[in-house]
């Protein structure tokens, strides 16, 4: 916008001198162009300002991203401590069941023993 304000003060100098020495009407066509780099220029400035808000919205989706990548590691740690918690504990139980079984195999099969042998 700043550079525009000295080439409308070139292009009404121009056409002052343009309509002293009698070249009459002084040339409108610097003025539409004049008035189409203004619109040109409003756009850009309306494109650029769009650019910076989109930009700043890609900054905070980023970070938004950047964090919530940094909250599913941690709960897909936990989430592996929590399957190997239950690991331990299904062999546990296993473990506990299995002993359980022999001693009670053993057991009967002593009681069994004890009543078929004389004595």
């Amino acid at each position: 916008m700043e550079l525009l304000n000295p080439c409308r003060e070139i292009y009404r100098r121009h056409d002052e001198v343009r309509s002293l020495l009698g070249f009459y009407p002084p040339p409108t066509a610097n003025i539409v162009i004049l008035n189409a780099m203004t619109t040109s220029n409003d756009r850009l400035d309306r494109i650029e300002a769009l650019v910076e808000q989109n930009a700043e919205a890609i900054e905070r989706n980023a970070s938004a991203i950047d964090k919530l990548t940094d909250d599913l590691g941690r709960f897909n740690q936990r989430l592996d401590n929590y399957e190997q918690g239950m690991r331990w504990v299904v062999q546990l139980a296993f473990a506990l069941l299995i002993s359980a079984t022999v001693a009670l195999v053993v057991n009967a099969t002593a009681f069994l023993v004890k009543l078929w042998l004389p004595g």
